[in-house]
């Protein structure tokens, strides 16, 4: 049991952590439950360690689970520490868990490498002996704190200590006493590793040891009472000890021993005073004195009194002598021998005072830890009991009382007591005294009075005192004879005359008739005189002496002046420090301190201490009027200053045009060559002061760059009497930094865009500085010290919290600020990689030669003392990763594996803070995404082969994955295990590894039993209410958030029957518990806490805001449960309406609060998801009730100033989304709701419109700037289509599209639009956009509104009113120029596909406007026709040109746009004499164009094969080229049979189809142009020279060359081709047309029956004309009777044989395509009987019987 008992459970300096509240474990409990876990250890303390035994190796050499290299090394360490082997064991365990800086796999390898084990030893020591001095440091702190009621763990503290007792003293004393006497370690015993190096540093540690055990005497004493036999026993012990001077291991001593041998004297006398007790003289009258213990304990008085009597050689009795002389005098009233004078003057002799000013100027005492307090406290109780007994002039000088009493005072209890206790005895007769001398003696009040400050009630006391003081001290001899007259005795003497004391001021002067007394018996005669003024005023005149005294050099007169000036700026400082209102008040004395400045800094050698109190007095006030301060220093002309204020930040940085001032010319010619800083430190005091107190920064630019480049670039390099300052220099340097980069603010935002703005920032500077020159590299060398520097200065320091090691955390942590803050400022449009990214990136760089810097930061990890510094290095390395273009991991060399076990064991360790393992866990987050090396190493996954060969990935010994699983257990979310902060971290860090797709872990992770139900778990619970503690709820919504995104993109990314089984049943529950419904409702009461909280919002941090992070996470999920509904169980109808019912109520709550950016990005998101899920469950909802919700919603943004486009954007496409919802109510029944909702909509296209005309989205090129010309037609490239698709949501079209889909309320639509001028507007804006070719996608959208709304009639007439031709007529030439796209394919990279045509173009829109004039002119009639005629008019070239180009061109583009002219002329044709009256050459052109249009088309669809040929060479050949006319002609000859191509392209079917429709056209518009049939056969008197003839009178079959014109020939294959078509469509008289699979619809029978009408009909009336025609001789018209009768004849017969019983196969049938795949959209089939074949062959029939006879 008692082996067991001794092995080392944890650290010492866990244990340290843990009591002083620095680690994880924060509860009272929990450090109650550390205290007792640990009494035994912390009451034995160093005795807890036991030396080497037997029985401890047996059981070492017995356990199994040690290997044998790693026992003998146990027991080698064992011998080496002089530690018990098992204690020694488990000390190397705790090493290597805690301390070890190598990999865990490889060092019981290394063991038998001699040097290696040796060095492993020496650390192992190092580790102990740290270990050591922790366990001491917790007991000093429990002593400490446990009777300070402010304290957290005061009553745990106390608890403990009352368990101890007395043991713990006795223990202690034990301990001291053993340590004292421990004989040196020599190689012999402890082998051969302790060598000389070794020896020394055990010989240190012993010391440290010494001093730790008094120390814990000392504070244990302050509570408890020492016994007289306890303190008799200290006194016989430190005397034998020499008072700490007596070591026995001397001669080892290091060089930084002789601190700790003066500590312990120190320590020694304290001790022994603080058992005097004499408070106890002070508390209690005289009479009750022999009640004091130790003079009624007669013997053991006598025992001391003898003991100490006899001292007086060694400065430490000093304290000791005059408190027992005090003693003396009071225990032995009626003692005659002079012995306790004799003591008194042994102390004095030996200096008393001049060591007790030394001791608490000295480390530990001088701080403001509770040693220093209880020291401070001592050495008032001596001090007042001695000034109580004895006159302060028989105790040597008053200067050396005021110099112990000063840093007395620091303590701020002891102040006010001082304040408040009797002035007449104890320190108040200082005050006395000092006051008695002044200004005689001026040093000793000014010092007490500055002492005597240190909160705002002493000061004003001070100020009180100061101002009236009661009587004027100075030399007699200073009065002319005449003007003084003396008593009889000559001790009072009386003013006749007025006295000035100061020829400067007329202030103070000592009326005639005021009386002084000699106050000295020896020496000069002194006067005092009772007149009382204010010491201010005083002080006031002395600094205008000064000025007075300077002017003429510096001799010993002006010397003493200048201490008296440095005196009263020191209480000055000391005043305004703590009470602000005196800045006024004191006004006249400060104002002072300028011309000083002014006037030293200029002298050739002037002092620098007054120079320097004169500058930090100024710093002070300059934190309460910095403005003031700053217009007066600028007189001075001490601060570095600019030539011009007009400079850039290179210029201002290379300094020229700038001036040091003063300070840099005392900095250079004084303060370097001496090592001696003060003036720096107090100007870097100052300017910090105005850098956070000026309104306009700008004017300490210059002193600013001067730190940069003179002071904060070298400062390492200087040499320095007192290598503190060093410290100092470069902490202030950074503050100064610090608060300009993280506070001062750098450019408005809205400046930026200001081009004029290019004022000079503070913050420019600062950044420019730091990354552009040396001060980087001095910013780099302080994070280098890297993480042993600071170790070993922590552990020289006296006490935990403070000192140097504190000093040089501060300044390093403060470094690791500034750099990080640099990286994130650093402009961003700067293409250089500036000198310090370069050291961090590149270089091996810092104090440690050949260690790259980044392993010098990570190597933070190992440093133990402030957490923060830990955390703020990771912060580090958190951003290099996000920034640096480099591989972390790479940087770090050989250390990473060390680095990422001791990063592993700090976030694994329970007792580790918690804000370091969050950070750890988000430098780990942004590392999967851009450091794949370092994610590796932490994931540290190993691969194996599994079943079947597959691999199979496990986690290795140390994995951030185990770290982060183990975290998230069900069990210890919630608890102090798993805080919120930790959870969140940890999820946020596995969602990145879900959003990385890093396999292999996330196999590991599905692999792990209850994975899915821990990390799902947040989801299940409900989150408590935001108003309770925003705080906690916050970061508990960030983890939901990554919560549900991992699980969504789980679901969607595996398939759900590859889904966990786990994962299956964690969905269903969450479904079953109704989730989703209760997380939608949890949306809509966070919005409304979000909008009732307001506040600013930071729009840099936006994107990490959780209620914008919650919101996103549950789009995703919602998202995802929409279109994966069985998988997520999201199909219940009513839940799905609720789960939108809730979103909606969301996006109202926050439209009417759209006054933040935070606001304004949660309605975006919203309406975002509303309108992504409307799609998907629009079957569940009811269009008209989201309509009601929808528009005052609407009405809500657009009312809203802001311009909210997104916004409406999203809202418009639900609108148009539910009014495509088919079903049995039409949403447009509510007329109230529609004009609502057309009123919002009118307002919004109206804003589009006019007041912000539509901005392009893409610079496109104005045709012509490119060779091509045309490739700014079509958005063709990818980039462009996407462009193109983005317009297409953009706010102008959505707005446009619902106005369209309104247009079916034609009356309600009409008003809106005429109230709100909007046709005109809608017009204008397209005219505009036309004239600059811009904005596309807008001008289709408007296009296809005016196509919509002109199918209305009343519409229609509106529109034409509205003046469309004239608006939009003339620019539309711009969108088809230059006319090169007709000329056959141009463009490399046209799409010959179908889809071509959807893809937005300007092509596009003259189509759209084409069938806009159309339409209007089919619905207007004459109403409209001179605006088409005059359309028509200005597009004749491109309408003739487009009507000849099917010749050579068969692209989709080109065949659509001859489709829609022949579809505007058709129309256009109904009005045909006015036509030809008004533009009778165009009417000749078009008549030709068409016909031969007609003459192409047919000879096209007569030769499938040539057809076939030519669409082919169309997709291959893309450049338009000359050879195309000729190939063509070639084909002819191969291809001129009209035999069917046997298995035809779907481009060939397309073509055909789209032919068809345009020959159907022509002819249809041909019927037009040529004479009614009837009307020529039967009317003789009409005037046929009104229809001129338009075909040629010739037979041939109509052919591609431009040679052949149209003829009746055309004519005749068109009827031909109709009857082919015709058996092609109904083959058989049973089956319908059936579609062919995967082929376009099928061409209906009407579409043929229409062709074959139409060109017998024009086919019959050109014949009949012919045969009027006088012109045409007999023979002529004979001939073509006769070639008419055989063709028809022909065509007659096949028709016959088609209406009797079907066609017969003709030749090549068998293979001519199916007839079906010509026409596209298929329509009901029509069931002609045989009665329209029957008309056809009556009509042909007749006519030939009669006509062509």
């Amino acid at each position: 049991g008692k082996l067991k008992m001794a092995a080392l459970v944890g650290s010492g300096r866990e244990l340290w952590q843990i009591i002083t509240g620095q680690s994880f474990l924060r509860s009272q409990d929990q450090i109650g439950a550390e205290l007792q876990k640990n009494k035994l250890r912390l009451l034995n303390g160093l005795l807890f360690y036991k030396p080497p035994s037997d029985a401890s190796a047996k059981s070492l050499k017995e356990k199994k689970d040690v290997k044998k290299e790693v026992k003998d090394f146990t027991i080698r360490a064992s011998k080496f520490l002089d530690l018990d082997e098992l204690q020694t064991n488990s000390l190397i365990e705790l090493y290597l868990a805690q301390d070890f800086r190598e990999s865990l796999d490889e060092w019981e390898t290394k063991l038998s490498d001699e040097r290696y084990a040796q060095t492993l030893l020496a650390r192992l020591a190092e580790f102990y002996y740290e270990d050591r001095i922790y366990i001491l440091q917790s007991i000093k702190h429990l002593l400490s704190y446990s009777a300070d009621d402010k304290h957290p763990y005061k009553e745990k503290y106390d608890d403990c200590l009352q368990l101890f007792g007395d043991q713990l003293i006795n223990k202690v004393i034990e301990q001291y006493k053993v340590v004292f006497s421990r004989e040196a370690p020599s190689p012999e015993i402890h082998g051969n590793a302790m060598d000389e190096k070794q020896v020394a540093k055990w010989a240190l540690q012993c010391l440290r040891e010494q001093c730790e055990l008094l120390e814990t005497v000392f504070l244990y004493y302050k509570e408890y009472e020492m016994h007289p036999t306890r303190l008799l026993e200290f006194a016989r012990l430190f005397k034998s000890q020499g008072f700490g001077c007596r070591q026995t291991n001397k001669h080892h001593f290091s060089p930084g021993a002789e601190v700790f041998v003066t500590r312990l004297g120190f320590l020694s006398s304290l001790i022994l005073i603080e058992g005097l007790d004499l408070e106890y003289l002070q508390e209690t009258p005289a009479s009750a004195v022999p009640t004091h213990p130790i003079p009624q304990d007669q013997d053991t008085f006598k025992a001391l009194d003898r003991l100490i009597t006899g001292w007086g050689d060694n400065p430490h009795h000093a304290p000791v002598l005059l408190g027992w002389a005090a003693l003396r005098f009071v225990a032995l009233p009626d003692d005659t021998s002079p012995t306790t004078r004799k003591l008194g003057s042994a102390a004095l002799n030996i200096g008393v005072f001049q060591y007790l000013a030394g001791l608490l100027n000295t480390e530990p005492f001088s701080g403001q830890t509770v040693l220093s307090g209880v020291a401070r406290l001592i050495v008032r109780g001596l001090l007042s009991t001695v000034l109580s007994m004895f006159h302060e002039d028989t105790l040597g000088g008053i200067h050396d009382l005021i110099a112990v009493v000063t840093p007395v005072l620091e303590q701020k209890q002891l102040c006010s007591l001082f304040w408040e206790s009797d002035q007449t005895s104890g320190l108040g007769v200082l005050l006395q005294s000092a006051c008695n001398r002044f200004p005689l003696e001026f040093s000793p009040l000014l010092r007490l009075l500055t002492a005597l400050a240190v909160d705002k009630d002493t000061t004003d006391r001070v100020y009180e005192f100061m101002s009236c003081l009661p009587g004027y001290t100075e030399l007699l001899e200073e009065n002319k004879p005449g003007d003084i007259q003396g008593s009889a005795s000559g001790t009072i003497w009386t003013l006749l005359r007025h006295r000035a004391l100061y020829r400067t001021s007329a202030g103070l002067v000592i009326p005639a008739g005021t009386q002084g007394e000699i106050i000295n018996p020896q020496g000069p005669p002194v006067v005092r005189w009772e007149y009382t003024f204010n010491g201010w005023t005083l002080c006031s005149c002395e600094l205008d002496n000064f000025l007075q005294y300077s002017a003429g050099g510096y001799d010993a007169a002006s010397k003493q002046q200048a201490v008296r000036v440095t005196e009263v700026a020191e209480l000055l400082n000391k005043m305004l420090t703590f009470d602000r209102t005196l800045a006024e008040t004191l006004h006249p004395v400060t104002a002072k301190l300028y011309p000083i400045i002014q006037r030293l800094g200029a002298a050739p050698n002037p002092p620098v201490n007054v120079v320097a109190s004169c500058v930090q007095c100024l710093a002070t006030l300059a934190q309460y009027k910095p403005d003031k301060v700053w217009l007066d220093l600028q007189q001075t002309g001490f601060l570095p200053f600019a030539g011009s204020s007009n400079m850039d930040v290179n210029r201002a940085l290379s300094g020229s045009g700038m001036f040091a001032g003063n300070y840099g010319n005392l900095l250079m010619s004084l303060e370097r060559p001496s090592g001696y800083y003060p003036v720096t430190i107090a100007t870097l005091k100052l300017l910090l002061a105005l850098a956070k107190g000026l309104q306009f920064q700008e004017g300490i630019i210059p002193a600013v760059v001067f730190i940069l480049k003179e002071v904060f670039a070298t400062f390492y390099k200087w040499n320095y009497t007192n290598l503190k300052d060093r410290q100092e220099i470069g902490r202030r340097c950074l503050e100064i930094f610090h608060w300009v980069l993280f506070v001062s603010e750098g450019k408005e935002e809205t400046m930026e865009h200001d081009s004029k703005d290019t004022r000079l920032t503070l913050r420019d500077v600062c950044v420019n500085g730091l990354l552009y020159t040396e001060a980087g590299h001095s910013v780099l060398e302080i994070l280098a010290t890297g993480v042993d520097n600071i170790n070993n200065v922590v552990k020289l320091q006296a006490s935990a919290f403070e000192g140097p090691g504190q000093d040089l955390i501060q300044m390093v942590k403060l470094a690791f600020s500034v750099v990080n803050r640099l990286l994130l400022l650093k402009p961003a449009d700067s293409e250089t990689t500036s000198p310090l990214e370069q050291a961090l990136t590149y270089q091996a760089g810092g104090a440690q030669q050949g260690r790259h810097l980044v392993s010098v930061i990570a190597q933070y990890v190992y440093h133990r003392h402030d957490v923060r510094l830990t955390r703020l290095a990771t912060l580090m390395l958190k951003r290099l990763s996000q920034v640096a273009p480099m591989s972390v991991h790479a940087c770090l060399g050989d250390q990473a594996i060390p680095i990422r076990d001791m990063y592993l064991t700090r976030l694994q360790a329970k007792t580790e803070d918690l804000r370091l393992k969050v950070v750890i866990l988000e430098w780990l987050t942004v590392a999967v995404e851009t450091q794949p090396g370092l994610t590796e190493l932490f994931l540290n996954l190993q691969t194996k082969e599994g079943k079947g060969g597959v691999k199979e990935f496990t986690v290795g010994k140390t994995s951030c994955l185990q770290a982060a699983v183990d975290m998230l257990e069900a069990k210890k979310q919630g608890t102090y295990l798993c805080p919120p902060d930790l959870h969140c971290a940890t999820v946020a860090f596995l969602h990145a590894l879900w959003q990385d797709r890093r396999d292999g872990a996330l196999s590991v992770l599905r692999k792990r039993e209850k994975f899915w139900e821990s990390l799902l778990l947040p989801l299940q619970k409900d989150l408590p209410a935001l108003q309770t503690n925003p705080q906690v709820v916050t970061g508990q919504l960030k983890t939901c958030a990554h919560v549900m995104n991992i699980m969504a993109m789980e679901v969607y990314s595996i398939g759900s029957a590859s889904l966990d089984k786990e994962l299956k049943k964690c969905l269903k529950d969450f479904a079953d518990q109704k989730r989703f419904l209760h997380w939608s409702e949890y949306i809509t009461s966070l919005l409304n806490h979000l909008c009732a909280e307001g506040g600013p919002v930071d729009p840099a941090h936006l994107r990490e805001n959780p209620y914008l992070v919650f919101l996103s996470a549950c789009r995703v999920v919602l998202l995802v449960g929409a279109s994966q509904e069985t998988t997520m169980h999201l199909t219940d109808k009513n839940i799905k309406v609720k789960i939108i019912q809730n979103i909606l109520t969301g996006i109202s709550t926050l439209v009417s609060h759209l006054d933040s950016v935070l606001t304004v990005k949660a309605a975006t998101l919203l309406t975002g998801l509303y309108v992504s899920l409307l799609p998907h469950w629009k079957g569940s909802l009811q269009p008209t009730v989201q309509l009601e919700k929808l528009v005052p919603i609407l009405e809500d943004v657009v009312g809203n100033s802001q311009p909210l486009e997104k916004i409406q954007t999203f809202l418009f496409s639900a609108i148009l989304t539910l009014m495509e919802v088919k079903g049995e109510e039409n949403v447009l029944q509510d007329a109230a709701l529609v004009s609502r909702l057309l009123s919002v909509v009118c307002t919004v296209v109206q804003k589009a419109t006019i007041y912000r005309p539509p901005q392009p989205t893409e610079s496109v090129k104005t045709a012509g700037t490119n060779g091509q010309g045309e490739d700014s037609d079509t958005a063709n490239s990818d980039s462009a289509v996407q462009t193109a698709k983005k317009d297409n949501y953009s706010l102008e079209n959505q707005s446009v599209c619902v106005l369209e889909a309104l247009c079916s309320v034609p009356d309600v639509w009409l008003e809106a639009m005429r109230r709100h001028c909007l046709l005109q507007a809608l017009l204008s804006t397209v005219e505009t956009c036309l004239n600059t070719r811009r904005n596309l996608s807008f001008v289709e959208t408007a296009m296809q509104l005016f196509l919509t709304a002109a199918k209305e009639p009343k519409a229609a007439l509106v529109l034409a009113g509205s003046g469309v031709t004239q608006h939009l007529c003339i620019p539309l030439s711009t969108t088809y120029q230059p006319p090169q796209d007709l000329r056959g394919p141009v463009h490399a990279s046209l799409d010959y596909s179908e889809k071509s045509l959807d893809v937005p173009s300007w092509t596009g829109v003259y189509r759209m406007a084409l069938d806009l004039e159309a339409l209007l002119l089919g619905t207007l009639k004459h109403d409209f026709l001179s605006d088409a005629l005059d359309f028509v008019g200005v597009h004749q070239d491109r309408m003739l040109q487009c009507l000849y180009a099917v010749r050579s061109n068969l692209l989709p583009a080109c065949l659509v746009e001859v489709e829609k002219t022949s579809l505007f002329l058709f129309q256009l044709v109904h009005h045909s004499r006015e036509w030809q009256f008004h533009l009778p050459q165009l009417h000749q052109a078009m008549k030709e164009a068409v016909c031969h249009l007609v003459h192409t088309c047919a000879a096209l669809l007569s030769r499938p094969r040539l057809l076939d040929h030519m669409v082919q060479s169309n997709t291959k050949q893309p450049r338009g080229t000359p050879q195309r006319q000729t190939s063509v002609t070639r084909t002819l000859r191969h291809s001129s049979s009209s035999d069917d191509v046997d298995k035809p392209s779907q481009e060939l079917l397309q073509v055909q189809a789209r032919l068809l429709r345009i020959l159907g056209n022509s002819l249809s518009m041909l019927r037009h142009l040529t004479p009614n049939l009837c009307e020529i056969l039967l009317d003789q008197a009409m005037d046929v020279s009104e229809y001129p003839l338009m075909f040629a009178l010739a037979f041939g079959s109509p052919t591609v060359d431009q040679d052949s014109p149209p003829s009746l020939g055309t004519l005749l294959a068109c009827v031909n081709l109709g009857l082919r078509l015709l058996v092609k469509v109904d083959p058989s008289r049973v089956t319908s047309p059936v579609k062919s699979p995967g082929g376009p619809a099928p061409v209906q029978k009407p579409v043929v029956l229409y062709i074959l009408e139409n060109s017998l009909l024009v086919l019959m009336s050109q014949a009949a004309r012919y045969l009027r025609e006088p012109g045409i001789p007999v023979r002529d018209k004979q001939l073509m009777k006769r070639e008419l009768s055989t063709e028809l004849g022909t065509f007659l017969l096949s028709l016959q044989r088609y209406i009797k019983r079907g066609a017969p196969p003709s030749p090549g049938a068998s293979t001519l395509p199916s007839p079906q795949q010509f026409q596209r959209g298929s329509t009901p089939r029509m069931a002609f009987g045989s009665s329209q074949e029957h008309a056809f062959f009556q009509l042909v029939n007749t006519f030939m019987k009669r006509v062509l006879r």
